[in-house]
């Protein structure tokens, strides 16, 4: 892909999608080279809920 193409391409996702909260952290982190973060998986989420819910501490 040509430089100018890439470059205009940027400049129209970040001018159209701007507002897109949810959309831009990961845009941006793409366009410098990193990937999005990989996300925590299901079996990590329910072990950190259990060990949360049978501590015995207040949340």
């Amino acid at each position: 892909m040509g430089n100018k193409y890439r470059l205009e391409l940027l400049e129209h996702v970040r001018a159209e999608h701007s507002r897109k909260r949810g959309f831009m952290p990961d845009f941006e982190a793409l366009v410098s080279g990193r990937g999005p973060e990989p996300l925590e998986s299901f079996k990590e989420k329910a072990r950190r809920r259990w060990q949360k819910q049978t501590s015995g501490l207040p949340e």
